[in-house]
């Protein structure tokens, strides 16, 4: 079996490089390389994959956001970054697998970025508020791609901490004026490319309705059933 440094080094040098300086820890080298992987080609990516789950390790998300905590932060948001920019130009489905296998990694990560910076719970925010909607919403909707079954279930809709998440990024894309704020690449050829998160999240609410405890805390977050609730509802045949 070829070893992971061997398959790096198979790499263009610049882009070894910088993998090389990931596996540091240099949150510097990272951000760099999620700009030039745009520019690989498919089997480099395939390559590149594992590189952007190492640092996804659920140990350590901080309980809250601090400055101590700043180079791990930077290291899973850029984790998350090369993730959706891969997932967005690789159409094979080794690549959704990575996803999946490491889904268990991937989701404390997701709750922490959207706890503390898209719900603005933290005081030091190293992350800017629209970037980390991009990424979470991103990634939720290749989650829930990837994890149908051949029943059509989701795994996206039997992780019960999404829940919340999921319930209020909605009421988020409900409530906001702009939201054409994603890029997110469907699988579908044909549609190309989804750029409205009122209709990320519309995917995913309607994904998590036949669970019941997600209705719950739907109506929980939206405060009742209001028009867009009841419209939800309706079309999940709730009411």
């Amino acid at each position: 079996m070829i070893s992971f440094e061997t398959l790096l080094s198979q790499l263009p040098q610049d882009v070894f490089t910088l993998a090389e300086g990931v596996l540091d820890r240099s949150v510097t080298d990272f951000q760099l390389l999620c700009n030039r992987i745009a520019g690989c080609s498919e089997s480099e990516l395939q390559i590149l994959q594992p590189v952007f789950y190492v640092h996804l390790n659920p140990d350590r998300v901080p309980v809250k956001s601090i400055p101590a905590a700043t180079t791990d932060i930077e290291l899973a948001r850029w984790s998350l970054t090369g993730i959706v920019t891969t997932l967005g130009n690789i159409d094979v489905h080794s690549e959704k697998r990575c996803l999946l296998s490491a889904w268990n990694c991937v989701v404390p990560w997701l709750l922490f970025f959207h706890n503390q910076f898209i719900m603005c719970r933290a005081n030091y925010r190293p992350v800017d508020r629209t970037p980390v909607i991009k990424l979470v919403a991103s990634i939720l909707f290749h989650g829930l791609i990837a994890g149908r079954d051949l029943d059509g279930n989701s795994k996206l809709a039997t992780t019960p901490t999404l829940c919340r998440p999921i319930a209020e990024l909605w009421v988020l894309a409900i409530e906001t004026k702009d939201e054409d704020v994603l890029s997110v690449q469907v699988p579908l050829r044909d549609l190309g490319h989804i750029t409205s998160l009122r209709l990320v999240t519309t995917f995913l609410v309607a994904e998590c309705m036949r669970n019941e405890s997600f209705v719950t805390t739907l109506l929980e977050v939206s405060g009742g059933i209001g028009p867009f609730t009841s419209a939800a509802l309706k079309t999940s045949g709730w009411s």
